[in-house]
């Protein structure tokens, strides 16, 4: 199984500081876990939703291979404080090196993965190069968008949508193509 984990250019992708410092839907503070998603597409999705609208630093996204062979526990849905306690517990008793846990963000369609570094066969999970990853300027316009309470406006066939680079995500700003000049759209 190939999964994907998105991660700042100066942490590797195995890195378990940010989880040891702060809490997450399967975990409680001090837990040594990685998170890491069923796709790419949920590994940059997961990451926008927990920037919160704040501009995103540079992020690599990293390929990592679990052997078929190695157990994975799979936990139902459940809320919080139980899935931390749940969590907690599959960490603690070391059941295994992974934890299937279904993801909020896409309405619990697909599965994001806990890996646990201190379980014996963590050691049998690989990572390959990380490569950088350059998000979309849509998405920045839709997050910035969303944080301040727009409503999207799409485009229509005559019109052009460009986003200005200035003072990205916290300022984006959308334009119209009006042929030779460019407008500010009062709304984006």
């Amino acid at each position: 199984m190939v999964i994907f984990r998105m991660h700042s250019r100066s942490h590797g992708a195995f890195d378990t500081k940010g989880a040891t410092l702060q809490e997450g839907r399967w975990h409680s503070i001090g837990r040594r876990v990685v998170y890491a998603a069923e796709h790419a597409s949920l590994a940059v999705l997961e990451t926008l939703i927990h920037a919160g609208g704040q501009k995103i630093p540079p992020r690599v996204i990293t390929r990592i291979t679990v052997p078929d062979a190695l157990p994975v526990e799979r936990a139902a849905w459940m809320e919080m404080p139980h899935s931390q306690a749940f969590g907690d517990d599959w960490f603690r008793e070391q059941r295994t090196a992974v934890l299937s846990v279904p993801s909020i963000a896409v309405n619990k369609l697909e599965f994001n993965y806990v890996l646990n570094p201190s379980h014996p066969d963590f050691s049998r999970i690989t990572q390959q190069q990380p490569q950088d990853f350059v998000f979309d300027p849509r998405f920045v316009l839709l997050v910035a968008a969303e944080s301040r309470s727009y409503q999207p406006r799409y485009p229509t066939r005559s019109s052009a949508l460009r986003i200005s680079s200035a003072k990205l995500p916290a300022r984006a700003v959308c334009t119209e193509n009006q042929g030779k000049f460019t407008r500010p759209v009062s709304r984006c």
